[in-house]
């Protein structure tokens, strides 16, 4: 399973968790993504879940994932219903992300937080169903391949733990 892979940095793990908000939109159940600065610390440029590193002020992961995805778009806990923690994964970024699954209740009035985010992207599951947006393709980390899943979604590419992630998610969904 590509959503499982067993890869083991040589560092400490630091803690994050994300959120995979769904939100219901005209186009079917939808995927709320970020397309992350250039002027972040880590996975410049990338397609991700809002979400973030574990801070000792956190209640839990579940808090640390709302916490940052209000500091990212601005959407409150409060427009959110639980769903689901999926199974965490280790990044060969060092990171163990927890994600958890969430339906927005109302995602207007999202702003993205300009030192974080580029723009905020909702993107229907539909395209992740779709075989054809899917490739994977091999990566060496840590002297070892790992198969890595690509979604392709108009020019963007969709990838690593968050491809990873939306594997695990539509699991849920069969």
């Amino acid at each position: 399973m590509l959503h499982r892979l067993d890869i083991a940095p040589p560092l400490p793990l630091t803690k994050a968790a994300v959120l995979v908000p769904v939100l219901d939109t005209s186009n079917g159940l939808s995927l709320i993504l970020t397309l992350r600065t250039q002027m972040v610390r880590h996975h410049k440029g990338q397609i991700a879940f809002p979400g973030g590193v574990a801070e000792d002020s956190d209640a839990s992961l579940w808090h640390t994932a709302t916490r940052e995805t209000y500091e990212e778009i601005g959407l409150p806990a409060s427009k959110l219903l639980y769903v689901k923690k999926l199974p965490s994964l280790i990044t060969p970024t060092a990171f163990e992300v927890t994600p958890f699954v969430a339906f927005v209740h109302d995602a207007e009035n999202l702003i993205p937080n300009p030192d974080e985010i580029e723009t905020i992207l909702t993107v229907p599951l539909s395209v992740f169903r779709d075989p054809s947006n899917l490739r994977v393709e091999s990566r060496i980390y840590f002297d070892k391949a790992y198969p890595v899943p690509f979604f392709t979604y108009g020019d963007h590419q969709i990838w690593g733990a968050t491809g990873r992630i939306i594997l695990s998610m539509l699991e849920l969904w069969k």
